[in-house]
Parts: structure tokens; sequence; C-alpha cells
């Protein structure tokens, strides 16, 4: 397995630019298909802008429309570390610590952490199909239960009747 340092982050995406960049070409890989030109054309960088232009008719695309990036103005690479800080700690981390460690505002160090949550958890649903589960009992002993949780069905006391 290999791990992702912050020697090899900083490596990576040295400005917001590269991290402009690297969104454009993992949203799109196999190219951008130009509502205009109804096909796959070549997009180029415009300078001053997070955007890209189409080569042929001039039509703007933003790569960061329609993700947690959008109306952002928290600079890209902040979050692109906080996604990468969130990915490597093996339990979790707080947004106090995110705050911290990127050293903005606690509003902004909660936006960020709660928008990176949110993104991770959309897409989960319940387990499909055959689930395999070693050594696992569901439910819990009857006599752990509190006393108010019983029943009286089950519990010896309560069953026995009153010798007559």
């Amino acid at each position: 397995m290999q791990t992702f340092s912050i020697r090899d982050f900083e490596a990576q995406f040295s400005d917001d630019a590269t991290c402009l960049d690297w969104l454009f070409k993992a949203r799109w890989p196999e190219g951008v298909p130009c509502p205009k030109c109804q096909g796959i054309t070549p997009h180029y960088r415009l300078t001053g802008r997070p955007a890209f232009t189409c080569g042929i008719c001039g039509s703007h695309v933003y790569p960061m429309a329609g993700t947690i990036f959008q109306d952002s103005r928290t600079s890209l690479r902040m979050w692109f570390k906080a996604v990468a800080m969130m990915a490597v700690t093996r339990c979790g981390i707080s947004s106090r610590q995110l705050r911290r460690d990127l050293g903005v505002t606690v509003k902004t160090g909660y936006r960020i952490w709660y928008q990176i949550r949110q993104i991770l958890t959309e897409h989960m649903g319940s387990l499909l199909g055959i689930v395999e589960a070693d050594e696992t009992y569901v439910g819990g002993n009857f006599k752990n239960k509190h006393a108010n949780k019983r029943d009286g069905k089950r519990w010896p006391l309560a069953a026995a009747s009153p010798a007559t």
C-alpha cells in the first residue's frame, strides 16, 4: 500500500492553477463535450479566471461548477489539502482540528469539513446482494436489558407462577 504524504501533496499541487487543471482532467478525462460545437473539442485555460474556453467556438467551461468547490472564496489548494488530510487520517478528523491545520476560521473550517463529509456519504447506500459477517451477534442478551425494557415474557422471575 502506497501512502500519500504532505511532501507528495506539496509536489503535486503546488498552486491553485495546478489544482484546477487536475480537477478539469478528472471531470472530463476523454475531453469536454462542447454544447455549441456538438462534439468533444480542445479547451484551453483562461488567464485570470477559473475557467477553460473552447478552442473552436470560445464557449466557457467552469470545472468547479456543480461541485463542493463552487461559490467558495477559499482557495482550491486549501480544499484539496483538506480532502487529503481527511483521507489519510485513520480515525477521522474533527472540524476544529481541520481549522487549526489549515489556518482558517472556525466557520470556514466547519464548512469545508461538512461539505467533504456530505460528498463522502452522498452515494453510500445500504448493503446489497449477499453480505457475509463473521462472528456477529445481532440483538442483545435478554438478561442484560434494563428492567423497564423487559416485557416479562422471558424473564424467569416474572414468568414463575406463585405457589398455590
